[in-house]
């Protein structure tokens, strides 16, 4: 929660950016209420309130634009992206307040601590998945790709999954 509340303000410039502003006062809200009755961030009252929490990101906002992915790449360390994504990530990065804030102060090590920190929880997240999918499919690259594009549409239509029509096979057996 509060590494999620750290990014807020990228995310409602981002959701501004794209023309969101229902997004952009969600995630406002989610911002003030998180960082003062929920301790800077630690816990997320606004969530409890039924503010979802819809992450955005610069990459999102190129899409938004009609910027197209570009090829699909695999990034040391980042993971799966495209160079669209990848072009949101340094803007994100450079715009990030904490990370200006970091610079300004010399203290660069703190945006390292921070990379390190999310990464080890996106890590967290996906690894029963990822384990899944590396011992079930017979050609793992080609199932993580697709994987990663029907994830990144569904985060650009600002859709779950499931809305995306990425839903589990369904059952065909046929009652008699």
């Amino acid at each position: 929660n509060f590494m999620r509340n750290l990014r807020t303000p990228l995310i409602v410039a981002n959701n501004v950016l794209q023309g969101d502003l229902k997004g952009a006062g969600v995630a406002g809200a989610r911002f003030v209420i998180n960082t003062v009755g929920g301790i800077g961030g630690l816990f997320d009252l606004a969530g409890d309130q039924g503010l979802v929490y819809e992450p955005e990101d610069f990459g999102q906002t190129l899409a938004v634009w009609g910027v197209g992915p570009g090829p699909y790449l695999v990034l040391p360390i980042l993971g799966p992206s495209n160079v669209r994504d990848t072009a949101g990530i340094v803007v994100d990065g450079y715009a990030d307040p904490l990370n200006r804030y970091a610079d300004n102060v010399d203290k660069e090590e703190w945006i390292w601590i921070r990379r390190g920190v999310e990464g080890l929880v996106v890590k967290n997240d996906i690894y029963d998945a990822q384990k899944d999918m590396k011992a079930n499919s017979g050609d793992y690259y080609t199932a993580l790709r697709s994987a990663a594009k029907q994830k990144r549409a569904a985060d650009i239509a600002d859709q779950s999954s499931a809305e995306a029509g990425n839903n589990p096979l369904p059952d065909y057996i046929v009652e008699q």
